[in-house]
């Protein structure tokens, strides 16, 4: 059964991400990891690596560990690269939308960071010549691309809560998988398909879930029936889901993919992602269920 991506009103699948408004996530394209998350963890392993490679200065073999002979050097251009991409990572696998130091956040630091590395391994490639510093040199304008400019590269601001103010002082977005991705986490709950007979079949508009063969075709709910146990349900449009404590919104439920409802609450249903997340579903008229 096809069902419509949205509606005049509501915003389509396609626009997650945009930044146009509250209820749209940033889109993982390794797990939970955006493009500009992957970005920043790339060139903290580069400057790692870059910093291993030996050279010969004078008539000793070293690394740029050694040669960066002051405990500042080694921390700043050295240490404090590999700390910003880890930040970068458990902040992500931690669920955080802020992590901030001395009032710079965790954006912010990686900034600096990325500067001051950029311009030294600069002086130090042009000095020595070696692949070392330039190798290193490379890592340093990947971290300065993904924070410092990352307001003029594309697919990068998308990462950030839309807002007034300084791009990189503000929260991110939590994370959705990309298209065609929440699947492998819905068969990992056992949902409709994890035979691998159900296909989820992208559009340019809409999608299509396509039952397995001889299987019977799901029907069009008027809203959750009271007291039903846990189940699976797919939406005809993007819906979101909104913490249960807070009220706040936590995540969007898109069409072509199944969900699996927790518990029905009577005028709503306790729903799960598939990166973990649970949230209420408020609007549940015409869900299709498994």
């Amino acid at each position: 059964m096809t069902m419509p991506a949205g509606t005049p009103d509501e915003p389509l699948a396609a626009d997650a991400g945009r930044g146009t408004g509250p209820g749209e996530s940033a889109i993982g394209v390794a797990g939970p990891f955006t493009l500009r998350e992957l970005v920043v963890m790339i060139a903290g392993a580069v400057i790692l690596l870059g910093s291993l490679i030996p050279f010969a200065a004078g008539t000793r073999i070293v690394n740029a560990w050694m040669f960066s002979q002051t405990q500042f050097n080694q921390f700043v251009f050295l240490l404090a690269p590999l700390l910003i991409a880890v930040g970068f990572a458990w902040r992500r696998l931690a669920g955080r939308s802020r992590v901030a130091l001395f009032s710079l956040t965790l954006d912010q630091w990686g900034s600096v960071i990325g500067l001051l590395a950029a311009a030294y391994y600069f002086f130090a490639a042009v000095n020595s010549m070696g692949f070392s510093f330039l190798l290193c040199f490379v890592g340093a304008l990947a971290l300065v691309a993904s924070t410092t400019t990352a307001h003029v590269v594309g697919g990068f601001a998308v990462d950030f809560v839309p807002g007034d103010g300084y791009l990189l002082a503000r929260d991110i977005k939590p994370s959705a998988p990309a298209r065609g991705t929440d699947r492998a986490g819905a068969d990992a709950f056992g949902a409709p398909g994890a035979t691998g007979t159900d296909a989820v079949v992208p559009g340019t508009a809409t999608d299509a879930v396509v039952p397995p063969t001889g299987a019977v075709q799901p029907a069009v709910e008027p809203g959750p029936r009271p007291g039903a146990g846990p189940f699976w349900f797919a939406v005809p449009h993007p819906r979101d889901a909104f913490d249960e404590q807070t009220g706040m919104w936590a995540f969007t439920l898109e069409p072509g993919q199944w969900v699996l409802a927790l518990a029905d609450r009577g005028d709503a249903l306790l729903v799960q992602h598939a990166d973990g997340r649970v949230g209420l579903l408020r609007e549940t008229g015409g869900i299709e269920r498994a």
